[in-house]
């Protein structure tokens, strides 16, 4: 499978009851791009961007304006 080379942003929310204990790293194993980052949050469950839209949009917004230079 090939790797991703642009940055990539993946939100985890760690009170997601529906699977199993999992490494978070692991959603960024494809990709290569030093910029790629996990953003956790503790109190947001499977669907975090359903749960708190302003935050998660927060977060997005922020992640593509840090990036969009690369």
């Amino acid at each position: 499978m090939k790797r991703v080379s642009q940055p990539a942003l993946a939100i985890w929310g760690n009170s997601d009851g529906s699977h199993r204990e999992t490494d978070r790293q692991s959603s960024l194993w494809l990709c290569d791009h030093p910029a790629s980052r996990i953003a956790e949050y503790e109190d947001l469950g499977h669907f975090p961007e359903l749960e708190d839209v302003e935050r998660i949009y927060a977060e997005i917004r922020a992640f593509v304006t840090d990036t969009s230079a690369d």
